[in-house]
């Protein structure tokens, strides 16, 4: 597995830090008061910077992915629907920032409910892309299954002690493992 590039290290301490900043000042201040801008001004980024990574100020609350799932399907299906999976289940590993996030919850529900409303529009969106790839709507819930599962073992395995416990790599190797998988379908019985 390869090592995540001085780029990819910087994008991902950036983004942790609209995060911690988003987090912060909604306990602070509140919601109405963590605007895009007091993100921006206590991560020292630009708004530019900001909406990079994130399309509103919820989604750095909550951490949140930037882009719908369609459009980051890439040329490689497996590797494309994973990247999508596995960003829909990213979590921080901060637990300050975990029981913020809680809190946050508990204190606004209704973001939670924006939350599920985004990832119920975000898993159709999903759907319909790999269909169309696939040309086979009979396919697509095996595909997406195939790649949760790997996702599943490759974070298994890596809470066994096995990887080199980077994001990259974690997405890697679920890669590979429905790689793996797929081609062992085919197989000749």
């Amino acid at each position: 597995m390869t090592e995540p590039t001085l780029r990819d290290r910087k994008r991902l301490r950036t983004r942790d830090t609209l995060e911690r900043a988003a987090v912060d000042l909604v306990l602070r201040d509140g919601v109405e008061h963590a605007t895009v801008d007091a993100i921006c001004a206590a991560a020292d980024v630009s708004s530019r910077t900001f909406f990079n990574y994130f399309d509103s100020k919820e989604h750095a609350i909550l951490g949140m992915a930037d882009a719908a799932p369609a459009l980051r399907l890439g040329d490689d299906l497996v590797a494309g629907v994973v990247e999508v999976l596995f960003e829909s289940v990213r979590s921080t590993s901060d637990p300050a920032l975990q029981r913020g996030r809680i809190e946050i919850a508990r204190r606004y529900p209704y973001l939670v409910e924006r939350r599920l409303t985004e990832a119920t529009r975000d898993a159709r969106e999903l759907s319909a892309a790999v269909t169309v790839r696939l040309g086979s709507a009979a396919l697509t819930e095996p595909v997406l299954a195939l790649c949760a599962a790997a996702i599943r073992t490759a974070i298994a395995e890596r809470l066994a002690g096995s990887g080199d416990g980077s994001e990259e790599g974690l997405r890697d190797r679920a890669t590979e493992i429905a790689r793996a998988a797929a081609a062992a379908l085919i197989l000749p019985r």
